[in-house]
């Protein structure tokens, strides 16, 4: 199969402090054009109640929240959201991704775990318990 990781090579270990290190351009472009597409009312900084819920890949879970939590706690407080992950009812090789804030913070959020992720399989390798094709994290929210 085509694997999806081509884009992140030569990078090495990027340092975890330094919150810039997730968004790449791409990412950027692809915020900012979400972003402005948004009707004024959702992304009105005082609106909280926008909740975004992707699943993914139980495998790579700790990976994505970091020892105790630290992952996704810095996640949180940077773009000032709470990111919650949930059992699924029923399904044990995938976990709920919940972030709730304000749209855009959610939105920055979201990349940022997607980022986490994406990294998570880069170096675990992609292991789909069914064996399908190989998880691709925009797929899971193109529904919200």
């Amino acid at each position: 199969g085509g694997q999806m990781g081509g884009k992140g090579q030569g990078k090495g270990d990027v340092p975890s402090q330094g919150t810039g290190a997730a968004a790449t351009q791409e990412n950027i472009d692809m915020l900012s054009t979400a972003v402005s597409a948004m009707p004024p009312s959702l992304s009105g900084a005082t609106d909280r109640s926008q909740l975004l819920q992707f699943n993914i890949p139980a495998t790579y879970v700790s990976a994505v929240i970091g020892k105790g939590g630290a992952g996704t706690k810095q996640i949180a407080i940077t773009t000032d959201t709470k990111i919650m992950i949930r059992e699924i009812e029923g399904s044990q090789s995938e976990k709920a991704v919940v972030i709730r804030g304000n749209a855009i913070n959610v939105a920055s959020a979201y990349l940022h775990v997607a980022s986490r992720l994406s990294n998570a399989i880069a170096h675990l390798g992609p292991q789909d318990a069914s064996g399908s094709e190989p998880y691709d994290p925009l797929a899971a929210v193109t529904g919200f």
